[in-house]
Parts: C-alpha cells; sequence; structure tokens
C-alpha cells in the first residue's frame, strides 16, 4: 500500500515538474541560410512583411532568429532581422520604410497595447498594412524597430493563432522573440 502511494506521489511530481517547465523553446535559429526557410506556418505569413534579402542594400552586418515556443498543443513563432548599415544607407532605408509599410497611428482605435514602444536604443512601431494593403495586425503582425544609435533597422514577425495580444509588447518581444536589443 505504501508503495503503492509512493509511486502515485512519483507521477504526480513529474507531472507538476513537467507542467511548470511545459512553456519551452522547441526551436531557435540563427543561421541566416534558413531565413523564411523554417517549414511553419510563420514562412508564409512573414513572407510580405520581412525583406528580401537580395533586396536589401550593403550593410555593416545581418542578424536573424527564428523562434518557436509551445505550452502543449499551442504554438508561437517569431522571427527577427536586424540589419545594420552605414550612417548614408541607414537614413536611406529608414526613409523608405514609410513607403513601404503602414504603421498604426498612436491614437488608433484598434485592439492593440501599444502602436509605438521602445526597447533600449530601438523605436518600434507597429504595422498596419504592408505595401501590398494586406493588413497586419492581429494574431499575425510585424514591427519595424530603428535604432539611431546602432543605425539598425529590426524586422519582427510574431504569429500565434492562439492568442489575442493584450499585454504591452515590449514583453512579447522580450518573452518571445528572445532576441538582445
Amino acid at each position: 500500500m505504501r508503495k503503492k502511494y509512493l509511486i502515485i506521489k512519483l507521477i504526480v511530481l513529474i507531472f507538476c515538474i513537467i507542467s511548470i517547465n511545459s512553456y519551452i523553446t522547441h526551436y531557435n535559429n540563427s543561421n541566416i541560410k534558413n531565413y523564411l526557410n523554417t517549414g511553419t506556418i510563420i514562412d508564409e505569413y512573414a513572407k510580405d512583411f520581412m525583406p528580401n534579402l537580395d533586396d536589401l542594400p550593403k550593410y555593416k552586418n545581418i542578424s536573424y532568429k527564428y523562434t518557436d515556443n509551445s505550452w502543449y498543443i499551442f504554438e508561437s513563432y517569431s522571427v527577427v532581422l536586424v540589419v545594420e548599415y552605414d550612417d548614408k544607407t541607414y537614413e536611406s532605408e529608414k526613409n523608405k520604410l514609410s513607403e513601404k509599410y503602414i504603421f498604426l497611428p498612436k491614437n488608433t482605435d484598434r485592439m492593440i497595447p501599444e502602436p509605438e514602444f521602445s526597447i533600449n536604443s530601438y523605436n518600434f512601431k507597429v504595422v498596419g498594412e504592408n505595401g501590398k494593403g494586406n493588413t497586419m495586425f492581429g494574431r499575425t503582425f510585424g514591427m519595424i524597430g530603428t535604432s539611431e544609435k546602432k543605425k539598425s533597422i529590426a524586422y519582427l514577425y510574431f504569429c500565434d493563432l492562439d492568442i489575442d495580444v493584450s499585454y504591452p509588447l515590449t514583453t512579447l518581444v522580450k518573452e518571445y522573440f528572445k532576441y538582445d536589443f
């Protein structure tokens, strides 16, 4: 009888440990060769938002990170592309952003916690539409950050078909993108 209770306690303990650690990162990839080629749903959504690598002008540095997070059956995906330029190219590329994207206004009536926010030296704006007229904000959406200090542009795309984002986007970026800005 005592052995039976010990086994039950052990099973409960294992279940608790799994539950506590159930929110895990399945997959982190920072190999630029895998850019928008993850084999997951985010590739299809992000391709209209994220820049084509072949279309980028000469840059000083580029970094990429794809993250697949899961909690039991719920999954979310995020992709980050950060491109660092020289001063002149940075200004030129930054000015092109408003031609290619329509950013959500500061006083928006959409269900969004904040259309603009900052993380370290990056100032981010949430994209309302891409240049093709596709609405971007919802359970999948893009954000663009610029850093005057680093002369970098950060493109972020988030996809989670199970949640509505209702908490600060700074928290979402830190928690789901796992990128050190």
